[in-house]
């Protein structure tokens, strides 16, 4: 009995404190606003667009970004190119380019634990932009004023 009184606390806790996490832009694998997710001629019962024919003389290729999650005090902390890179291709879009950027022209506060100002930047196929927006990407022409990126190494 006390056994399943532990599971059961266990499981309780578990579930509870997972939904009392932020809205995060990225949320699970594919992330983002659920009804454009939806929306996606991907998953279960749709034919996948990954393997849609597309002429290579057609593409028009854009810079996108994504946050790298880099953490203030943790070298460690974020998120590879692979994974922001994996996470395109869970929508099917395909990344032409991938470089390590920071945001200019603002200031983080400096406090630990506190998100920086890296971002993965991948270069995307423009007609796949909506794809890319639902699971959180921007494009880099919405840097307004002085705020722009600057291309750096990923170590």
């Amino acid at each position: 009995m006390k056994k399943k009184f532990v599971l059961a606390s266990f499981l309780c806790v578990a579930f509870i404190g997972c939904s009392l996490l932020p809205d995060l832009p990225f949320k699970g694998v594919m992330g983002g606003d659920d009804k454009k997710r939806d929306s996606l001629p991907i998953g279960p019962g749709k034919k996948n667009i990954v393997e849609e024919k597309i002429d290579e003389d057609d593409i028009e290729v854009i810079e996108v970004y994504i946050s790298k999650d880099h953490l203030q005090c943790e070298d460690e902390s974020g998120k590879t190119l692979s994974v922001t890179e994996r996470m395109l291709q869970q929508v099917g879009v395909k990344s032409y380019s991938s470089e390590c950027g920071v945001i200019t022209g603002v200031m983080p506060p400096a406090l630990c634990g506190t998100t920086t100002l890296r971002i993965n930047v991948h270069g995307i196929d423009e007609r796949k932009l909506p794809e890319a927006e639902v699971i959180g990407f921007k494009s880099v022409e919405t840097f307004e004023g002085k705020q722009d990126y600057e291309i750096v190494s990923c170590d």
